[in-house]
């Protein structure tokens, strides 16, 4: 009986060293848990370094400068600002065949990817014409007047490029502001209650509306000018040569002579011509002076006295 109350101060030092022990562990595993995740940060924090430094060095290899607003190389180049331009031509030339020479014109400009929009041919006596209005590609324009000029001899040539960056800028702004504006009127209009407001917003509507159409328009157009380049092309007959003989021989002779003889009565035919007008003239002008010339020189009549 003596050894039950001797044996609890025993147990007691039993469960405080149980407890003692048991947040020991439990200390030491949040201390190895945290060593372990603070660890695991650092390497982390190594490797994220690592990998700026190796960034860096490679962004310093590339000659990238932090902090600017362009990015420039010693073997690359800054790219142009794309500009918007209308490129026009006119080429015209002279050709043997001016009808093949068309044709085969046309059948370039088509196998470039463009088109025709203006054909006109003519013809007076022996001299035939061709004017044909093109459509191309920018870059299909120079290789297609470098062929245009093989079909025959040039004798002109006209190419320009309008800059219309701005135009185009400024025409793509009013459209889109013109279309904001009219769907805040479509939504005003669905909204609005009194005859007069909607009278009014429909009004205001319609003339949006048209210049929105305009506008537009105006876009399509200027779009299209960009796009395609327009060349114009003029075919002719080359001029005829004047060949000047020289014939040689008493058959020659004569015929020159005659050929003389007739230009000089045809001069002195032609001659009188121009002179019997004035002929004419002189003659009703003068008859009445020698009239009253002759008149006044006639002797006066001798009077015979009676005789006695």
């Amino acid at each position: 009986m003596m050894s039950g109350p001797r044996n609890r101060p025993t147990q007691r030092r039993a469960w405080v060293l149980a407890a003692l022990l048991t947040a020991a562990v439990a200390m030491g595993g949040c201390s190895s848990h945290s060593s372990s995740t603070s660890s695991g940060a650092a390497r982390t924090g190594a490797g994220s370094n690592s990998t700026t430094g190796s960034q860096a060095k490679a962004a310093a290899g590339a000659g990238i400068v932090a902090g600017a607003d362009t990015v420039t190389s010693p073997k690359t180049q800054v790219p142009v600002q794309q500009r918007d331009i209308v490129r026009t031509a006119t080429i015209s030339l002279q050709a043997v065949d001016v009808d093949r020479a068309a044709d085969l014109i046309g059948a370039r400009a088509t196998s470039a990817g463009g088109r025709i929009d203006g054909d006109d041919r003519n013809a007076e006596g022996a001299d035939r014409t061709a004017q044909l209005v093109l459509r191309l590609p920018p870059s299909a324009l120079d290789g297609v007047l470098a062929g245009v000029v093989r079909l025959g001899k040039e004798t002109s040539r006209s190419v320009h490029g309008e800059d219309v960056t701005a135009s185009r800028a400024d025409v793509n702004a009013r459209v889109t502001a013109l279309r904001t504006s009219v769907t805040r009127l479509r939504e005003f209009l669905r909204k609005s209650g009194s005859i007069t407001d909607l009278v009014r917003l429909e009004s205001e509507l319609s003339q949006r509306e048209a210049t929105l159409e305009s506008t537009v328009a105006q876009q399509r157009a200027l779009a299209d000018q960009i796009g395609l380049a327009t060349l114009t092309v003029s075919v002719s007959s080359p001029a005829a040569v004047a060949t000047i003989s020289n014939p040689s021989g008493f058959g020659a002779a004569l015929s020159r002579g005659w050929h003389g003889l007739v230009l000089a009565l045809g001069w002195v035919i032609t001659g009188l011509g121009y002179a019997i007008p004035f002929a004419a003239l002189a003659a009703v002008v003068a008859l009445p002076v020698v009239l009253v010339r002759r008149r006044r020189q006639a002797p006066a009549p001798v009077l015979e006295a009676p005789p006695a």
